[in-house]
């Protein structure tokens, strides 16, 4: 787990709650800042560009037929700063 603030573009693995060691599936990407999540999930890079990508994928429904595919956008996403 981080003790890293999760600010805009941060990106971390997602765990059930129950379990410590179920992290390797699925990530978030914060969209703003989200300090109750510090401590909870293990980041493990920020964007570094391509937030404008993230912010259309935020507002695109996720159920079936209703979502678009988004073609040529790019998201570039790095180690945190100052990481181990």
């Amino acid at each position: 787990l981080s003790e890293r603030p999760f600010v805009r573009g941060t990106v971390a693995a997602v765990r059930r709650p129950s379990r410590l060691d179920s992290d390797g599936t699925q990530f978030i990407v914060s969209l703003q800042p989200q300090p109750a999540l510090v401590g909870q999930y293990p980041v493990f890079g920020e964007v570094v560009s391509g937030m404008e990508v993230v912010d259309q994928i935020s507002t695109t429904p996720a159920d079936g037929d209703k979502a678009r595919e988004r073609v040529g956008m790019k998201v570039t996403i790095r180690e945190p700063a100052g990481a181990p």
